[in-house]
């Protein structure tokens, strides 16, 4: 092997080792201390181990002194692998943890721990009330009653054992055995990409004294309805929840917030149900309750269209049975104004103590920033970090506390901690809970800039877009750029900590991250200028001469794309033909010509660059198909191309793989930059 190259491979391992090593928050509650001066901050984190070659989860709790902040004991990791859902009681005294045995046989159980005591443990692998339990979004929940007493948790809906016709019956152990003949290769439509064997789900309650479930009757809302995020209402009396559309058929969920569902309550008396939200063409997430239960606010967006956009942030008077609207659309978004909300989720809680005030972050053009709303008059407030961060996530809301994860590009994910000032509650003094500063890459910098489109939007001419420049501190006279757009196409890269990324500026490599026209936190107007224009308008904002190309299971032909997606709308509407997309249409052929001609495949003939295909064998949002065809196109045209396949989903998370696909992104540069 080339000297050369062989230590470009150890400089690579060594750097992206170092890296994924880095551990990333991935959750945070604030529960009660031994003494009542204090108070602990239970974390969840992850990070790869290229030694186990598997995903780290672990646990840390940081004891602190509750006025001061001042951290008495950072705790040492705890693995939680295992570990599937977990949820703590209303007094944070108790915990439940839903976890996964996989020797000598897979087992489920549901654990109950009162402090370090094992209270009760239940196997859920062969309930006869429900199949597995969901630990999937957006289905999955998992709350306990405010008596401690009950256990709220999704399902998929118990299925009947299937046979062979020809299977003999008559020994089957009693009457009661569920067994239909005929039916054990039936097709059962699932929700999508990473929903694998999500097919129907239910709500159930565990009774933890006696291990007895109920399964909540729904049936008078429809079969064809799955069920999820779920919460306990006022009393422990009512559940509200959500529930998702199946009709005509599903489509993939995973990364959706388009799908049409509604929020319900149902009263555990009565069994009595009630829509909360009537309208027919919406999108619902994040029910939370307010302290007192007497305000549930969510999300909302319209159904259809593009797969992420903006939402409204809404609320329901329990007492009135009123909805109103806290925080509308933004539908244009000038300068630094607040573009919007662009978010997945609420955080679990996220209540000020008074039930006045809600805080949660959103995307705001190229960052991550947390806001503060007054759920009274609607008023929003940017609450106050460090520059030098380009991404806050707030993790959880107690006690007029906020747990938050800060990072930036070359700053490592941390998580700090504030007090609500009662006074100015958009101001926070920050605490960090590792009580010394965040760990800083002084050899990346980074910088936003903002740019005005050399080809304008004919319907939205005053839009602009945004680029992060992140570079090596020390700048050779000539350093190779590498431009990165998101996919999507309606995402974004914030200014946050991206492990996958920040290795090739380790490497000395300029990294252009592009913000294009279409991508989310720069308001409905930009986001809605991209469907019907993708090839052309995202592909404006992007310089046009490369090198190499090093493409992660892309869309090369939209129209070919159409019959084998987990989310078919998704052609329709960035095809250009509209946010309705009827499920029954047959797809016509100037539809088919105009998704061609808005392809990659249909700039085949201008392709020179070397390229890299890194594929995934499971991924059901852009079937492998589409990258093998590319590879086969550019191989019969002498284009250099290689193709790396992976028993992997559209993401390639998996630690093998994602290790994997840097290295060659990282290795196919240098041989074809230098």
């Amino acid at each position: 092997m080339d000297p050369g190259l062989q230590n470009e491979i150890s400089r690579c391992v060594k750097i992206y080792k170092t890296i994924a090593a880095t551990p990333s928050p991935s959750g945070a509650k604030i529960i009660p201390a031994v003494c009542d001066d204090a108070l602990c901050i239970h974390t969840l984190w992850s990070s790869q181990d290229f030694v186990e070659f598997q995903k780290n989860k672990f646990s840390r709790d940081f004891v602190i002194e509750k006025e001061s902040f001042k951290v008495l004991s950072s705790g040492i990791p705890s693995d939680v692998g295992s570990i599937l859902l977990h949820g703590f009681s209303k007094s944070g005294r108790k915990r439940a943890v839903l976890t996964e045995k996989k020797s000598p046989e897979k087992k489920t159980y549901l654990e109950i721990w009162n402090g370090s005591k094992k209270e009760a443990a239940f196997d859920m692998s062969e309930r006869k009330e429900h199949g597995n339990i969901t630990d999937n979004d957006p289905f999955k929940c998992f709350e306990w009653s405010s008596d401690e007493k009950f256990i709220l948790y999704a399902a998929e809906e118990k299925q009947p054992k299937s046979v062979s016709y020809f299977a003999d019956t008559s020994q089957a152990k009693d009457e009661t055995d569920n067994i239909i003949k005929g039916e054990e290769f039936v097709y059962r439509e699932e929700w999508g990409e990473a929903c694998v064997g999500s097919h129907h789900t239910v709500l159930c309650i565990l009774e933890i004294e006696t291990g007895l479930v109920q399964v909540l009757p729904t049936s008078k809302i429809g079969s064809d309805f799955s069920f999820g995020q779920a919460r306990w209402g006022p009393n422990d009396e009512t559940v509200i929840f959500i529930g998702w559309k199946e009709f005509p058929y599903r489509l993939g969920v995973w990364a959706c917030r388009n799908r049409r569902s509604a929020l319900y309550a149902i009263n555990l008396e009565s069994k009595d149900i009630e829509c909360l939200t009537p309208d027919d063409n919406i999108c619902v997430r994040s029910p939370r309750f307010s302290p007192n239960l007497d305000t549930l606010i969510y999300l909302e967006n319209s159904g259809g269209g593009p797969h992420f956009k903006g939402a409204k942030l809404r609320k329901y008077d329990w007492k009135t049975k009123n909805n109103s609207t806290v925080v509308d659309l933004v539908e244009n978004a000038t300068g630094d104004e607040f573009p919007g909300i662009y978010v997945d989720y609420l955080p679990s809680r996220c209540w000020s103590e008074d039930g006045k005030y809600v805080y949660f972050s959103t995307i705001w053009r190229s960052r991550v920033a947390i806001l503060c709303v007054d759920i009274e008059n609607g008023k929003l407030q940017k609450v106050q970090v460090d520059e030098q961060f380009g991404s806050s996530v707030v993790l959880d809301v107690h006690y007029n506390m906020l747990v938050a994860e800060l990072s930036a590009p070359n700053i490592d994910p941390c998580l700090v901690i504030g007090r609500i000032d009662a006074k100015n509650r958009a101001v926070i003094a920050w605490n960090y809970l590792d009580s010394h500063a965040p760990v800083i890459h002084s050899d990346i910098k980074w910088n936003i800039k903002r740019l005005t489109p050399t080809v304008p939007n004919e319907k939205y001419s005053d839009l602009d877009y945004e680029i992060i420049v992140i570079s090596p501190t020390e700048m050779q006279n000539k350093c190779p750029l590498i431009i990165m757009p998101h996919g999507g196409p309606h995402s974004c890269f914030p200014a946050g900590f991206l492990s996958r990324r920040i290795g090739f500026v380790k490497l000395g490599y300029v990294l252009c991250i592009v913000n294009y026209r279409g991508s989310v936190g720069f308001g409905e107007n930009n986001l809605n200028s991209l469907p019907g224009n993708i090839g052309t308008q995202d592909v404006a904002d992007v310089q046009d001469f490369y090198k190499a190309a090093v493409l992660l299971n892309p869309v090369i032909d939209v129209s070919n794309m159409t019959g084998i997606t987990d989310i078919p709308d998704w052609n329709w509407v960035e095809g250009g033909f509209g946010d309705d997309f009827d499920l029954s249409t047959v797809v016509k052929p100037d539809h088919l010509k105009a998704m061609w001609e808005k392809s990659p495949i249909s700039h085949l003939e201008n392709v020179r660059a070397p390229t890299l295909l890194l594929l995934g064998k499971k991924d059901l949002r852009v079937p492998m198909s589409q990258g093998i065809k590319y590879y086969q196109l550019l191989k019969a045209r002498k284009v250099p191309v290689r193709v790396y396949q992976y028993d992997d989903n559209h993401q390639l998370l998996k630690t093998p793989h994602d290790g994997d696909h840097f290295m060659q992104a990282a290795l196919w540069f240098y041989k074809h930059s230098s």
